[in-house]
Order: structure tokens, then sequence, then C-alpha cells
């Protein structure tokens, strides 16, 4: 089976993922905003923990979230309600500082872990639809084995996005430092890449 269709798959749930979530951090709702106010205090305590508390508080919620995301079809909308979620929190965030959640979201899109995670739960929400797919056609043996191979490549990608947003995080009050974490998210997005074609090899031969 070519690797073109569980390519296909993960395209277009990471475009309309990427669209939602531009498309609900947009809304602007000062009402709305008054009631959560207390979001605020989850993320400014974060920026006083040391980094590794910081980075494994991130990828156990985000692994956590991405398990979900691999369940077939349930998956799909498990990911859509918490793309729509996220979006939403942005826009009241921005609403709550006045500013659009819409130029937040565009900040975000221009770090570096944005561009590890939300395709880590497009991956594991397409494997999840992708697993019906090739259990009906190749057989639940082989259509499993590529889940699990998926999963592994889901974890090592959530880490590695886990790593660059702590610092992220932790570095905030430094202005443009976070920009930094560009240069090894780079090589990071290269070897994440060729990783996810060699297990697509891997599933397809096995």
């Amino acid at each position: 089976m070519k690797i073109i269709r569980p390519l296909f798959l993960f395209v277009i749930t990471f475009v309309c993922e990427v669209g939602l979530f531009l498309l609900f951090s947009s809304f602007y709702n000062p009402a709305l905003a008054s009631e959560f106010r207390g979001l605020t205090v989850i993320y400014n305590g974060l920026v006083y923990k040391p980094y590794f508390i910081v980075l494994f508080t991130i990828f156990i919620h985000n692994l956590a979230v991405a398990t979900v995301d691999f369940i077939p079809l349930m998956g799909v909308a498990m990911m859509v309600f918490s793309i729509i979620e996220t979006g939403l929190v942005v826009a009241i965030s921005g609403s709550i500082i006045g500013t659009p959640g819409l130029t937040i979201s565009l900040y975000l899109l221009t770090l570096p872990h944005s561009w590890l995670e939300l395709p880590a739960y497009a991956v594991a929400s397409a494997s999840g639809v992708y697993f019906l797919f090739e259990a009906s056609d190749k057989g639940l043996t082989k259509a499993l084995v590529r889940l699990f191979y998926m999963y592994i490549m889901v974890a090592v990608e959530l880490f590695v996005a886990a790593s660059f947003e702590a610092g992220e995080i932790v570095d905030k009050p430094y202005g443009l430092l976070p920009y930094l974490f560009w240069f090894p998210a780079i090589p990071a997005f290269y070897f994440l890449i060729a990783f996810y074609k060699y297990f697509q090899k891997l599933a397809d031969s096995s």
C-alpha cells in the first residue's frame, strides 16, 4: 500500500485542523471572557516552574490527547472538539488582554512547537481513520502494526514539541529568545519526516 494514502489523509486532516484553530481563535467576546479570567493563572504558573517539569507536564497532557485521537472515527471527533476548544481558549484569552485571538494564534504559529504539535495530532487522527481502511483491506494485524508505529512516531514528535514549547514558556520574558528554538527545530523537522516515512515503509512491508 502506497504511502500517499496515509499521507493524503494526514494533509487533509492537518489543513482542516489549522483552519479550525484560526477560525475559532478569531472569535471575540468580552462578556464571555469575564467568566474565565482564571485561565491566565495556569499559564503564568508554568512560566516560573523548572524547565523539565514544564516539559513533562506538557508532554504527558499532549500524549494523552493524541492517544484519544488515535481511536478510529471517535478520534477525529475528539480532535475537532479539542482544536475548537483550544481556539476558543485563545479567543477568550485575547478578549481578556484586549488582543484579537487571531493575532495570538498567528503568533503561536510563528513558534516551532506549533509545527510539531499540530501535525502530531493530525497524524494520530488520520492514522485512526486509515486503520479502518487498512484493516478491511489488508487485515487487522497489519493495520495494528501500522497504528503501533504511528503511535511511537507521534509520541516522539510530541516529546520534541514539548521540549521546544517548555523552552519557549520558560524563556518567554526574554522577548525574541524563543525564536532561537527554530535552529534545533529545523533538523528536528527533517528527522521526524524521515522517521514518518521509515515507519510507513516498515508498516508496508510487515
